[in-house]
Parts: structure tokens; sequence; C-alpha cells
């Protein structure tokens, strides 16, 4: 499942600041994967045996409408992809970074031959 900060704090009744306890909440659910969006500050994901985290791509935002669904939906289609952790995170933070670079929720989404120019950028991505 995929929910954010603010979503999994409401679920698993944890202070959304304490990152730790909220992982652990998080991890405890019955969801075999689980990802916690974090707007600008990254995302973390739990594929069954532990946790990583992914930094963003750091752009000029014009709006964040849209950015949590085109990062959702990015690492999803990295999953149906098969791509490895590293690719579906850089995959998810190209396109909500491409979102928040555009007014709306729908301009910035990336096109298949838009995402080969992200992927060659840097993302630090480490296990926690």
């Amino acid at each position: 499942f995929i929910l954010n900060r603010t979503e999994a704090a409401l679920l698993t009744d944890t202070n959304p600041e304490d990152t730790n306890e909220l992982l652990k909440k998080v991890s405890e659910l019955p969801a075999k994967m689980k990802l916690v969006t974090d707007g600008h500050n990254g995302s973390y994901f739990h594929n069954g045996s532990g946790w990583a985290w992914s930094d963003s791509f750091r752009v000029d935002r014009v709006e964040t409408t849209g950015a949590g669904d085109a990062y959702g939906s990015a690492f999803v289609a990295g999953l149906i992809k098969e791509l490895g952790d590293e690719q579906r995170f850089k995959l998810a933070a190209a396109n909500a970074a491409s979102v928040v670079s555009h007014p709306g929720a729908k301009e910035g989404i990336l096109r298949e031959n838009q995402v080969e120019e992200w992927m060659k950028k840097s993302l630090e991505i480490k296990s926690i």
C-alpha cells in the first residue's frame, strides 16, 4: 500500500514526527509492501525484509498538487516493469519532481520518452 506520512501516522496512531516509531508500526501492518511518502523529504519503502529511504529530486516547485499520486503511480509502474528498488525510487521521484515543476496535477506527468534523462541523475537511496 501507499500512504503519505500523515496518513501513516493516523492509521497507526503514531506521532508523525517520530519516524522510527512510525516506520516500526507501519512495518507491522499486514501488507506485503509498504510505501510511505514524505513530500520533498523523500520516501520510505518496506519490501517485507527491511526499510529503504530515497531522497527526492530537487526542483523549483510551482505547485504540489498531484505529487503524491505521481510518485505512487510511477512506483507501481516500476513494480509492474520489474525494476529494481533503485530504479523504482528514481522513476517515482522523477515523476513527482516533474509534476511539481508544472502548474496543475497532470501537465508534468512524465512520458516514456522523458524518463531516460531523469534515470541518469543521482539520487540518494539507502537502507535504514
